[in-house]
């Protein structure tokens, strides 16, 4: 440790004054608020990929099918999905002789 004379100023204490002079009060308010608004664009835009997976994920749907055959009596078939191929595989079923009933 530098003993200092009478007079002579310390490097600490002008880099102080250096800071001092700077007005750190606005600069500090910038960036709080920067990291404020980084953080809620950041959660937005969390909340909006949630919204449009929920949205164009639809929900699985199931129906059961029974057909009567001769042979082998009563045969049932559980179909689940979703979307358009849920109302494709309904469709076959009743083609075919098929008699479906959604659960």
């Amino acid at each position: 440790m530098k003993i200092l004379k009478a007079g002579e100023v310390s490097p600490a204490f002008l880099f102080h004054k250096y800071l001092l002079s700077l007005n750190f009060s606005y600069s500090i308010k910038s960036l709080y608020l920067l990291a404020k608004f980084y953080k809620m664009k950041k959660t937005i835009l969390f909340l909006g990929v949630i919204a449009i997976a929920s949205v164009t994920s639809s929900c699985q749907k199931c129906a059961t099918c029974t057909y009567n055959d001769a042979e082998k009596g009563t045969l049932t078939s559980e179909v689940c999905s979703s979307g358009n191929a849920y109302k494709t595989a309904i469709e076959v079923h009743e083609d075919n002789g098929w008699s479906c009933a959604a659960k």
